[in-house]
């Protein structure tokens, strides 16, 4: 019997002026594939997915942040888990690095075609104040322009 390995990711929702009021919250455009992303990634042997969004926000960005909340938890179809939380902006300065181009503040309804369908699904439910957080299954690969 083989056993079934998963991948862990971690992104954070990042709200322009630290404010969910606008709705808008931060994408990164990414330099080693065609994406524009919530900025985050994979979980390294012996982290946290808390302390994974913190280290991927701080090499992505240059920004510093702490986890407000857990938002979601995410199964998706080829073998990844994926946690997504509430981030709060605490220093640090927005700059590019190797794996960012650009950055942008988006609302969830307008949110670049080159950005995944999931990523946008995690923002609605964060924007939705939920008490706790959820946890769905969602389709690996599926871009905004992708839903029709």
């Amino acid at each position: 019997m083989s056993k079934q390995k998963f991948v862990l990711g971690a992104f954070g929702i990042i709200y322009r002026n630290n404010s969910d009021e606008s709705g808008e919250v931060l994408l990164c455009r990414l330099s080693y594939v065609d994406l524009w992303s919530l900025p985050g990634g994979a979980v390294e042997l012996g982290e946290t997915p808390p302390e994974a969004v913190i280290r991927e926000i701080k090499e992505e960005t240059g920004l510093d942040a702490e986890v407000r909340r857990l938002v979601s938890v995410d199964t998706k179809s080829n073998a990844e888990v994926v946690f997504c939380f509430e981030c709060e902006v605490t220093g640090g300065q927005l700059r590019t690095s190797e794996e960012t181009l650009e950055f942008g503040y988006f609302a969830a309804d307008d949110f670049p075609a080159e950005s995944p369908e999931s990523q946008r699904q995690r923002v609605i439910t964060a924007l939705k104040k939920l008490p706790g957080p959820i946890f769905r299954r969602q389709e690996a690969g599926r871009h905004v322009s992708q839903t029709d």
